[in-house]
């Protein structure tokens, strides 16, 4: 039965478990260090003080902070001293929640200069500013006392998520009924993906272990499976079905993916390769983690998901039984370039 392979699989091998949760904490790691989301205004968003006009250019989120990204221009140059975000209603510089970093083309500022011309001035808030659910200015004030403020968050205003590849971090264990003494692959992948209108593409490749059945591989010493090493490979079209990130911070799509492995098994003839392609429907769960505020496709900037596919796999080689069910459960990791 293809629970008992899925089972089994998972109890006996504790390296199975280690690489899973090694993998796992990696792709926390990485993507709670790197930049989860870019958002930019669907419309121009500006103002000018003084000679320096400033332009909301985007907004970037992690797991480490927020960042407002603007576009400076200006003739003469000018020393900031700090700045504050705050509503449109309060007088320019006069308090507000505190720029946690100013950062001027990208690079952090210890002297606060703003030299003349064209520039990117960045505002860098805490992690735990959570709540973009009113309009906010940001006020930057300068050491001769001079003020410029810019619009960054203006609910009439929708941010979208900007067109990106994104690294896609996988693991997962396929199980199916034994086919040809297959009982399942448990891999590790690397891949690339992309928004192509409402669908979501991606493909991917690694390195995993394929298990063998008891009686066409025997048995361990310590009485459990015989593994071989594997070579798998997916494609895959998603759909999200429901955007609940406003509420519960998920996302739940469908899909299609398309499998191939290339698989050993160590059976008690000897070494046999050969390979097995697979059709499953793919139900996930992603997990968005976005703060509240004017933030449109939201959907499309997952942190990780829970995948269960569920279809059928093929050995068109095999003498006999060529087609089992398979199953299976996963995660996966997304890492926006």
């Amino acid at each position: 039965m293809i629970s008992d392979n899925l089972g089994q699989a998972a109890r006996e091998s504790v390296r199975i478990r280690f690489a899973l949760w090694v993998f796992a904490a990696f792709g926390l790691a990485i993507a709670s260090s790197g930049c989860l989301a870019h958002f930019e205004p669907s419309a121009p968003m500006r103002a000018r003080s003084a000679d320096v006009d400033l332009s909301l250019v985007e907004f970037r989120t992690n797991l480490l902070g927020r960042e407002f990204v603007l576009h400076a221009e200006s003739a003469e140059p000018h020393v900031i001293r700090q700045a504050h975000v705050t509503v449109p209603s309060r007088a320019p510089c006069e308090g507000g929640a505190t720029v946690q970093q100013i950062r001027i083309d990208g690079q952090p500022t210890y002297t606060g200069l703003l030299p003349a011309g064209s520039h990117t001035l960045s505002a860098g808030l805490a992690r735990n500013f959570n709540d973009f659910t009113f309009d906010m200015v940001v006020d930057f004030e300068l050491e001769d006392g001079g003020c410029l403020r810019a619009p960054i968050v203006s609910q009439s205003i929708p941010m979208v998520t900007r067109q990106r590849w994104s690294v896609v971090m996988t693991d997962i264990l396929d199980a199916n009924a034994t086919i040809s003494g297959l009982t399942g692959v448990f891999s590790a992948q690397l891949g690339l993906g992309r928004w192509v209108g409402p669908f979501f593409v991606a493909a991917h490749g690694g390195i995993g272990q394929s298990f063998c059945s008891f009686d066409v591989c025997g048995k361990t010493e310590g009485g459990t499976r015989r593994s071989g090493l594997a070579f798998p490979g997916s494609a895959e079209v998603r759909y999200v079905i429901g955007d609940l990130s406003s509420q519960f911070g998920i996302a739940p799509s469908v899909g299609v993916r398309y499998t191939y492995a290339s698989v050993e098994l160590p059976t008690l003839q000897g070494d046999r390769r050969f390979s097995v392609h697979g059709v499953q429907a793919d139900l996930a769960v992603s997990y968005i983690g976005l703060p509240k505020g004017p933030f449109a496709q939201t959907e499309r900037m997952p942190v990780y998901d829970f995948t269960i596919p569920l279809g059928i796999v093929v050995d068109p080689k095999a003498t006999a039984g060529r087609v089992a069910f398979a199953g299976g459960m996963g995660m996966r990791f997304y890492l926006p370039l």
